[in-house]
């Protein structure tokens, strides 16, 4: 039995993926189901650690000192959780889609192990489908589970998406039905550049894909196809389009309804976000927005983050300055000015930027 991940920021097209492969045979897909046990498993890291840093659960690791990815990756290797844990985070209802299901397992079955172990037996039990070849599912926001999943075995599908789309379909329309609440734009931004960061260190991995919103809606066949091949399912290109012709689901678009594919919601932020809007969503997102070909006119300047202001943000009371604060804004000043790989996620991205560019 093959098992993958998919992954993704908000609103990138996770669902979009999750839809389409489902229709395939063979696989079979849950969205959102372990919710609480991701939320679990990094609350208890976070205790084992005392930590009390500026950031939320799920760590975009800008500006963080206590822990590194690799850190929590090795904490992940060495912990077993026990099935009384597991009852405790499956018993919150509040979030993920099949939590008492999954409590029923865990009683019936004493769930108990390594992450990979629990999330391998639960979506056996809860698919119980002899002919699933491949059986997977998606979680959005966890990038940094993304070594330990890969390490185990798991195939990885990670989607990415043009941040001022993602930032204009969060924000606009129903956007916020879907993420509940309006967050600092430069903490969703950090969020943006996080998932660019795992995509990028990992895509030459052969268990992992990246694939691109834009391309699976501009080129489903050709998408579809590199993925398909990522998980050993075998069907050929022309059960591919077949498949996709008779693709109706309806997607959840922030605005207005539409079933099956569609190429609408692309450059969608043009006509829905302000200018000064779209000059700091570049800014910010500069270097990988290049990295992945996403089309910017001309390098931004500082005063694009300098003078960015908003308001209406109602998030978390440990974000409300967060666009603001004297060390994040020294980042973003030293990433366009001066770059250094302090300034970036890892070494690696910073050189595949300065690669890029040239830059000296």
């Amino acid at each position: 039995m093959n098992n993958f991940f998919i992954v993704g920021n908000l609103r990138t097209g996770t669902t979009l993926i999750t839809e389409l492969l489902s229709e395939f045979k063979g696989i079979t897909l849950l969205n959102q189901p372990f919710t609480q046990l991701f939320y679990g498993v990094k609350e208890q890291f976070h205790q084992t650690i005392n930590y009390n840093g500026p950031q939320l659960l799920f760590n975009n690791y800008v500006n963080e000192t206590a822990y590194t990815p690799e850190d929590f990756t090795s904490y992940l290797n060495q912990t077993h959780f026990t099935s009384e844990e597991l009852i405790q985070w499956f018993s919150n209802h509040n979030r993920g889609q099949l939590s008492p299901f999954s409590l029923d397992i865990i009683h019936k079955y004493n769930i108990q192990g390594t992450l990979e172990e629990i999330i391998s037996s639960l979506i056996t039990h809860i698919n119980s489908n002899d002919k699933v070849i491949t059986q997977g599912f998606k979680q959005v926001l966890c990038e940094e589970f993304t070594p330990y999943f890969i390490k185990k075995g798991f195939k990885v599908i990670h989607i990415l998406r043009d941040p001022r789309d993602m930032i204009c379909s969060a924000r606009s329309g129903n956007g916020l039905n879907y993420t509940g609440k309006k967050l600092p734009l430069l903490y969703e931004l950090h969020n943006w550049r996080k998932s660019v960061s795992f995509a990028l260190v990992y895509e030459n991995n052969p268990n992992v894909v990246v694939v691109k919103f834009e391309d699976l809606l501009l080129e489903p066949v050709k998408a579809l196809s590199r993925i398909l091949n990522v998980l050993d399912n075998e069907v050929d290109i022309k059960n591919i389009q077949t498949y996709l012709d008779l693709f109706k689901i309806q997607a959840n678009s922030s605005f207005n309804p539409f079933k099956g594919l569609s190429t609408e919601p692309l450059g969608r932020y043009k006509t829905h976000l302000s200018q000064q809007e779209i000059e700091y969503i570049e800014a910010i997102c500069y270097w990988e927005m290049a990295l992945l070909s996403y089309e910017i006119k001309q390098k931004p300047n500082l005063h694009a983050i300098e003078s960015f202001n908003e308001d209406g943000i109602m998030g978390f009371d440990k974000l409300q300055d967060y666009n603001f604060r004297s060390i994040n804004l020294n980042l973003e000043i030293q990433r366009l000015e001066q770059p250094t790989s302090k300034a970036f996620f890892s070494n690696e991205i910073f050189n595949k930027c300065m690669k890029k560019f040239d830059y000296s």
